[in-house]
């Protein structure tokens, strides 16, 4: 085989390296991809005392009003109340009037009223915003969740962020309520080219006070997030057994924005260092696309 190859020949034909030519190449400018775009997301979700969820959010971009509402319980039962994106907001679909410890939402297509109270704040900038404002997190809302018929006592969390944010993006997200332990919520996030995660323990009691605790080393897996404590490995783990699920594409009216957008909510369990502590639920998220 050598003796083929030093002879330049291979089966009679002659073997000649040509220097490639340049191809000719239609690059996407750089700023298709470093443009920013201006967003502000409002989210909130409940476990209601029933074992039910109610998860809502308005979402605007300079291109679109989103509002979406959806409601779960633990038999597979789950009802979407709201998913509309329009260019301009012609109705207030959820309302929102608040101040920093407490808030009322209605949703008056669904005859539904909460109050919260906020027992936890927390803020902190995302690398790839533009001008690293804050996000806020409220991983624990005291409220009670009006519909109609019934009033329930519910354990709520709320998210606000607004800023510029780049075109591509994509995360995943949970939050996990453990009645006799605390707290976890966690992300892992692409902006743009921004890598960005982070892992939070709310430790709550009866008789002591609310600790929270920062994870390192954090990262995601499909059915699963883990992090770091205090050189103490923590495993949240939601299988895919989901209670419920509810999907929905976020697209302006030209098409030049696209995200789909899950929800799941699922039972949890939280390990550390391989042994279990608590069992608990969930509302997993995960949204992928672009945003304009």
């Amino acid at each position: 085989i050598s003796d083929l190859f030093q002879s330049g020949k291979i089966g009679g034909s002659s073997i000649v390296a040509k220097k490639p030519c340049v191809p000719k190449i239609n690059q996407v400018p750089d700023t298709y991809f470093s443009s920013t775009t201006s967003v502000y997301s409002e989210q909130y979700h409940f476990f209601l005392e029933d074992g039910s969820l109610l998860a809502l959010r308005y979402f605007k971009t300079g291109t679109i009003d989103h509002y979406s509402a959806w409601w779960s319980d633990t038999k597979g039962y789950s009802l979407e109340l709201i998913n509309t994106s329009e260019h301009r907001r012609s109705n207030q679909h959820i309302s929102i009037q608040k101040n920093d410890q407490t808030g009322t939402i209605c949703l008056p297509e669904a005859n539904i009223e909460i109050q919260f109270q906020v027992a936890t704040h927390f803020t902190w900038a995302v690398p790839a915003e533009k001008n690293h404002r804050a996000v806020i997190h409220q991983p624990k809302l005291l409220c009670t969740v009006n519909t109609g018929d019934r009033t329930q006592k519910a354990i709520g969390y709320c998210k606000i962020y607004q800023g510029d944010y780049p075109k591509f993006w994509g995360y995943h997200f949970v939050h996990a309520f453990f009645p006799d332990y605390g707290i976890i919520w966690s992300a892992e996030a692409t902006f743009g080219e921004e890598k960005y995660n982070y892992f939070k323990l709310l430790k709550t009691s009866q008789t002591e006070k609310e600790i929270l605790l920062n994870g390192e080393y954090s990262y995601h897996r499909k059915t699963s997030a883990h992090g770091r404590i205090q050189d103490k490995i923590h495993h949240l783990k939601f299988d895919n057994n989901a209670f419920a699920t509810w999907s929905s594409i976020l697209r302006n009216q030209p098409s030049t924005m696209e995200s789909k957008l899950c929800l799941a909510y699922r039972p949890a369990i939280l390990e550390i260092d391989d042994q279990k502590v608590g069992e608990g639920i969930c509302l997993k998220e995960f949204c992928f696309g672009t945003i304009t």
